[in-house]
């Protein structure tokens, strides 16, 4: 939409990037296949104060949050990686110059596994540019290489940089690097305005049984 200055004086203008979206897996035990899946990235955020005139115009766009991922009960397993968010723009469209730009947060991504163990990057936090504060969003948790047979997993998606240099991030999720024929399954927390989502380093010496671990934002 366009915005239209009524009064001459100084407006404090805020973007923020619309957040990416997580993904989802699925699981299936009698395949010995395991859903793995990260959370998305926050917006970025810049901001400024700027000087206006009655009858400037600016072109406002805020960003859409991506849109979340879901399976229906029952459904085969699977996974589908999430949607990276839209960027927020405040352009100047006559007057002052000014181009306050936050993109929007990375998507997710997912996996099925079977065994292998790759790593997953969480979705990638939104840039900013243009404001006389640009701060980069969160960065959604991050699944690193394992070895643990076929664990179900997820993680937190990150945070705006309100009070940060850069946002701060879901939980980081380690699992189990020595094989002994588990089936784990771990949940990481998602990050905040003060602080990151907690993480999961899984303790090697679990035994032959399934376990579960859970962590807060």
């Amino acid at each position: 939409q366009t915005w239209t200055c009524h009064q001459t004086g100084l407006v404090k203008v805020v973007c923020i990037g619309g957040g990416g979206s997580g993904a989802m897996g699925t699981g299936n035990w009698g395949s010995n296949l395991g859903g793995r899946a990260t959370g998305g990235g926050a917006g970025g955020y810049s901001e400024q104060i700027i000087p206006v005139t009655k009858g400037d115009t600016y072109t406002v766009t805020i960003g859409a949050a991506a849109e979340g991922k879901e399976k229906s009960a029952g459904a085969a397993a699977g996974f589908v990686n999430g949607n990276a968010g839209g960027a927020s723009r405040f352009v100047t469209a006559s007057g002052t110059t000014i181009d306050l730009n936050a993109g929007g947060g990375g998507a997710g991504v997912g996996e099925i596994n079977d065994g292998s163990n790759g790593a997953l990057a969480g979705g990638t936090g939104g840039s900013a540019s243009g404001g006389t504060t640009n701060r980069v969003g969160g960065a959604g948790g991050a699944i690193l290489t394992g070895s643990v047979d076929y664990p179900s997993s997820a993680t937190g998606g990150g945070a705006v940089a309100i009070r940060s240099p850069v946002g701060y991030a879901g939980g980081s999720l380690q699992p189990k690097t020595a094989s002994t024929n588990v089936q784990e399954h771990y949940a990481t927390g998602g990050g905040g305005v003060g602080g990151a989502g907690g993480a999961i380093t899984a303790n090697a010496t679990y035994g032959t049984a399934n376990q579960g671990s859970a962590t807060n934002g």
